[in-house]
């Protein structure tokens, strides 16, 4: 009963704060709700809704009609879109370079979103807006829903090895003392809450399987999880570590028994990505890059990798959406997370796949960007603050590094459950010295720094493309509150 008062509190929430959070995006960006890389998102559930493809040749161009490039940087929606865009000269056909996948699983939310604007567009008799408010509100709603689905599963994870009320401390600490808040929030059409929601069903569903062995329907299970995640976001691929090492433990102990069910896991994965296959064959960038370049930088579909990982430190320090600078709550919960890898098994799965995700991040470099760092960050209103010095006095890694974009280390938000349940070990363990309650302090102190900093960020009083310190971060919530206020 007590979670279930939890979880209704929780709906509610996500509802009052969701229909803010939309008022100020839709202000803010000029009457759209979706933005930067999410208009490509939005467009491919369009495009699958309404023209069982994924071809977004006439999307584009109608997003691109709506709002065209703005000589004073104030409104640029397409931005992204515009910079990583390829026609084939010979059919006229654009396509894009983001998967399909992100697109496919907000479908259900789009038709809802279509019929309501198909009857309201009757009930007021003017045109059917397929590309409108009211089908973006609702598409942009499914990130409400699986960000909540992912919160409630990312709980349970954690009440595998922590009591109630410390599972939601951990929770809540993650979510809303991190990026996600942001991307479920105020960027709600990008892929970032579906692939949350996708990775912690895939963890719960993992946790489980450690503890108590692999079935048929918890080998489908978790493979259908992990081929949705590679669809949504193409470096989840890294989350296959999990049923990886699941497998091959399981194999040692039965190959008999278990080989089956590491086959009906990865027959599970395949099934979503023949969709991806399908749409690259079809409708997806043309070009191609050679595998391997000189000095150990290797190809990446547009990006380049260097498999050194230069920055690899910068992904979790850097004041430039570094994980612990930006948010210092993740900090304490990646330290949880080495405390329990010290303690457990799965942790020591948790903690590689966490960190190989950091390893890949570090080594994301600016040679394919075809946009400038400030250009890759467009999106609401651009008003600039003293922050965004000229990039020549910037530090050399802030032009050279692409893996720190946007608000926080966002790539990294897919890793939240794994922090989730770290923090949980860690909070149990010491929960002999620190009470609950002080946890319970330190989480709000940390949500509410990253609250203001949302709001600096999402009013430009702070830099969205370069290096930004605590000075600076503490000015822009003052400007952003001024502005407010007036």
């Amino acid at each position: 009963m007590r979670i279930m008062r939890w979880v209704w509190s929780s709906i509610i929430f996500t509802l009052v704060l969701g229909t803010v959070a939309f008022r100020i995006t839709v202000a803010t960006t000029g009457g759209s709700i979706v933005w930067s890389d999410g208009v490509a998102y939005f467009m491919y559930a369009r495009s699958i809704t309404l023209d069982f493809d994924t071809d977004l040749t006439n999307e584009y161009q109608e997003f691109d009609r709506r709002f065209p490039p703005d000589p004073s940087g104030r409104i640029n929606l397409m931005s992204s879109l515009r910079n990583w865009a390829e026609q084939d000269a010979v059919t006229g056909r654009i396509s894009l370079p983001w998967p399909p996948g992100a697109g496919l699983v907000m479908v259900p939310f789009y038709l809802v979103g279509y019929a309501i604007e198909w009857v309201t567009a009757g009930v007021r008799s003017r045109p059917i807006d397929s590309f409108g408010l009211i089908p973006q509100l609702a598409y942009c709603a499914g990130s409400l829903v699986y960000g909540l689905i992912g919160f409630w599963a990312t709980f349970f994870c954690c009440r595998r090895v922590a009591s109630q009320n410390v599972a939601l401390l951990s929770t809540l600490l993650v979510v809303f003392a991190g990026p996600l808040l942001f991307y479920i929030f105020l960027n709600p059409s990008m892929s970032h809450a579906a692939a949350f929601c996708f990775t912690s069903l895939l963890v719960l569903l993992w946790l489980r399987n450690w503890e108590q062995g692999v079935t048929f329907r918890s080998s489908w299970l978790l493979g259908l999880a992990l081929g949705l995640l590679m669809i949504v976001r193409y470096q989840n691929v890294l989350f296959g570590i999990l049923p990886v090492a699941l497998y091959l433990r399981e194999i040692w102990r039965n190959p008999r028994r278990n080989l089956p069910y590491a086959a009906i896991a990865l027959i599970g994965s395949a099934l979503p990505l023949v969709i991806m296959l399908l749409h690259n064959h079809y409708f997806g960038i043309s070009k191609t890059n050679p595998p391997l370049l000189e000095n150990g930088i290797v190809a990446l579909g547009q990006f380049r990798f260097d498999l050194r990982s230069p920055f690899f430190f910068q992904v979790l320090t850097s004041c430039k959406q570094g994980a612990f600078y930006w948010a210092p709550g993740l900090g304490i919960a990646f330290v949880g997370l080495i405390w329990t890898a010290y303690k457990t098994s799965y942790g020591k799965v948790f903690l590689a796949v966490f960190l190989v995700h950091v390893f890949l991040i570090g080594g994301i470099t600016a040679e394919s960007a075809q946009e400038s760092p400030g250009d890759a960050n467009a999106g609401h209103h651009q008003a600039q603050s003293a922050s965004d010095a000229p990039a020549a006095q910037q530090p050399d890694w802030n032009k050279q590094w692409r893996g720190g974009n946007m608000f926080g280390m966002r790539y990294l938000a897919e890793c939240g459950t794994l922090l989730s349940v770290g923090l949980a070990v860690l909070i149990a363990a010491t929960g002999s010295v620190i009470s609950t309650y002080a946890w319970f302090g330190l989480s709000a102190l940390f949500a509410l720094a990253n609250g203001l900093l949302m709001l600096a960020y999402g009013l430009g009083t702070i830099s969205r493309s370069f290096c930004v310190t605590h000075g600076e971060m503490v000015e822009g919530v003052i400007h952003a509150m001024q502005r407010l206020l007036h």
